[in-house]
């Protein structure tokens, strides 16, 4: 008899001098309504719990988890610093023991987001840190009680199961097309997605995939971890039944990024020579007194060496990868001052910081307002305060948001009125 819901009164970016408000409220069946927290960013996206609560999450600061009683009552069960992962997707999901499970798309060990879980008693736990950033997908419960996910990390994407206790598997390299929302588990235990560049045409298309109750990873002529190794030659399979071929006691074939350089395994992270190497440091390279990556500099005299504890000469910029998934590699990123720096973002840069600068939801080349990697601002064109096509007309309130008072007589067409439109150019 009563229907929940989030109504956005102001959206705004705390950084160009306004912010944003937003009420949760609650409908009763005779038509009261009543307002149960105003806050900055509450999801719109509500859950009920396996004990009648309803959950959600905040992305104010680092984000948080609040539950509503039946009084009504507002309650954070968990608060995110970061370590324990940022930004909570607006989407909860309740598994098979009852618990809540979600995906933070920051923070972690690796900055690059977490799977966590929250029993009804209110006890959080992270289950897996992700290696690298990437876009993921909420989490879609299966008939064999696990919980599946798709990652997107710079032009690879995957789809994972993780189960209650918290052990993660890769269990299908996706080579179609880049996921769009999240999977969907039906009635044959088969997981559905759709992908809007999928089909013959490019159009898009609804894509069937494994059936979760007969995963047989170890088994299905695919590289599910994606080291270059399949089935039982991947040092991870034990057997042919083996239900990952990641296993937790190979340090260099565990999903872990145990160093802490942003990346995991063999394949990806520069310190495993092979999926049963026993360590992913590099090791000696910032003492060995050898200049390793060629760059005219020493030991822990380089860049590299002092900004991370990977051991490595060899920093994010000039070792190949897509660190931050923004599909620009090393030097050529606009986060790359130099070969020698250890990290693909740049605090000065905010369309590869890392950071969800405008509120918005997206971070760096997800945001629509990032036109490129160099971008100095994600406000879309339509909240920028900026004349962006010289017409005289500038955002969708004449610049008032984005300055404080109107800039220009009109506002501009193209916007139509919506302020998150990415551009003020006539399409």
């Amino acid at each position: 008899g009563r229907v929940y819901g989030v109504r956005t009164l102001i959206c705004g970016h705390s950084e160009m001098g306004f912010s944003s408000t937003a009420t949760l409220f609650r409908i009763e069946s005779a038509g009261v309504f009543t307002s149960l927290l105003v806050s900055c960013c509450p999801s719109n996206v509500l859950t009920r719990g396996s004990d009648g609560a309803i959950y959600g999450t905040d992305s104010t600061g680092s984000g948080a988890i609040f539950r509503i009683d039946s009084a009504g009552n507002v309650a954070t069960l968990h608060q995110f610093d970061g370590s324990d992962g940022q930004q909570p997707s607006p989407v909860l999901t309740v598994g098979s023991d009852g618990a809540l499970y979600g995906i933070a798309g920051g923070g972690g060990a690796a900055n690059a987001g977490v799977v966590f879980r929250l029993d009804n008693a209110g006890a959080f736990r992270v289950l897996h840190s992700f290696p690298a950033y990437g876009f993921r997908s909420p989490l879609a419960p299966a008939c064999d009680g696990g919980l599946y996910g798709m990652t997107f990390e710079g032009s690879s994407s995957a789809v994972y199961r993780v189960d209650n206790a918290g052990n993660y598997t890769t269990v299908y390299a996706l080579t179609e097309a880049m996921p769009l929302n999240q999977l969907v588990s039906g009635g044959d235990c088969r997981l559905y997605y759709t992908s809007p560049t999928g089909g013959a045409a490019k159009a898009g298309a609804v894509y069937r995939l494994v059936d979760a109750s007969s995963v047989r990873v170890c088994d299905d002529g695919v590289d599910g971890d994606r080291d270059g190794l399949i089935d039982r030659g991947d040092p991870g399979c034990a057997s042919s039944s083996d239900p990952s071929e990641q296993d937790s006691a190979l340090v260099c074939d565990d999903g872990v990024d145990n160093d802490g350089d942003g990346q995991a395994d063999f394949g990806r992270d520069a310190g495993c020579s092979s999926a049963s190497d026993p360590s992913e440091r590099v090791g000696v390279q910032c003492e060995d007194g050898i200049d390793n990556d060629g760059d005219g500099v020493v030991d822990m005299a380089d860049n590299a060496c002092q900004q991370n504890d990977a051991g490595s000469e060899i920093g994010q910029c000039q070792d190949g990868f897509d660190n931050d998934g923004d599909a620009v590699v090393d030097i050529a990123d606009a986060g790359c001052r130099a070969a020698a720096d250890a990290s693909e973002q740049e605090a000065g840069v905010a369309c590869d910081d890392g950071s969800d600068n405008d509120g918005d939801g997206y971070a760096d080349w997800r945001d629509p307002g990032c036109r490129t990697p160099s971008g100095q601002t994600e406000a879309p064109q339509c909240m920028d305060g900026i004349d962006n096509d010289r017409d005289g007309r500038i955002d969708f309130d004449r610049g008032r948001l984005a300055t404080g008072s109107p800039v220009s007589k009109k506002p501009d067409k193209q916007c139509k009125g919506n302020r998150w439109r990415a551009s003020e150019r006539k399409r």
